[in-house]
């Protein structure tokens, strides 16, 4: 059994990108979670007010078919 100080420090070294993110739900979850959130990406520019404003990370108004991954 993992204790919860173990699950901390392995969340701790997932970086995750949200894809599709819009307003950043998924995003403020995981942040919420202890993991980190590089970027989120979605096509509808609207939503990057929101996202912004609500996770303190970048948004990129761009479709996920051109999305070639960080690495």
């Amino acid at each position: 059994m993992i204790s919860l100080k173990q699950k901390r420090k392995l969340t701790q070294q997932i970086v995750a990108v949200d894809l599709f993110c819009g307003i950043g739900a998924l995003t403020h979850g995981l942040s919420q979670a202890g993991i980190e959130v590089a970027a989120g990406y979605d096509i509808d520019e609207s939503c990057r007010f929101g996202y912004e404003y609500n996770n303190k990370v970048p948004f990129y108004a761009q479709s996920v078919a051109n999305y070639k991954g960080l690495i």
